[in-house]
């Protein structure tokens, strides 16, 4: 999350330094202005085993948003595989984290 630019990102990899494992990223503009949000993430698999995210942005006062989904169709994950999720926060106050 990045409030100033309006962009999320989702990293997928087995590198412990997440940025330099691969990325999707997605701009939404309503993010730069001041304000209570509440962000989620559907995280899909293929029968290929390509992992989808997509993020579900929802304003205090308004309806879900969901945003186009990023696909990893070049990462695919074996059935049973997926070992970690993490999530991070910098540099801002949160209310609540759910994974």
């Amino acid at each position: 999350m990045n409030f100033s630019t309006g962009a999320l990102v989702a990293y997928c990899g087995t590198n412990a330094d997440v940025t330099k494992n691969a990325s999707v990223s997605w701009t939404w503009n309503p993010l730069k202005t001041p304000g209570c949000f509440h962000i989620g993430v559907w995280l899909t698999f293929s029968a290929t085993g390509a992992p989808s995210f997509v993020p579900v942005v929802t304003p205090r006062d308004g309806s879900p948003q969901a945003l186009n989904a990023g696909t990893f169709s070049n990462f695919p994950v074996p059935t049973g595989a997926m070992v970690t999720t993490s999530f991070g926060v910098q540099n801002m106050r949160a209310e609540c984290f759910q994974v």
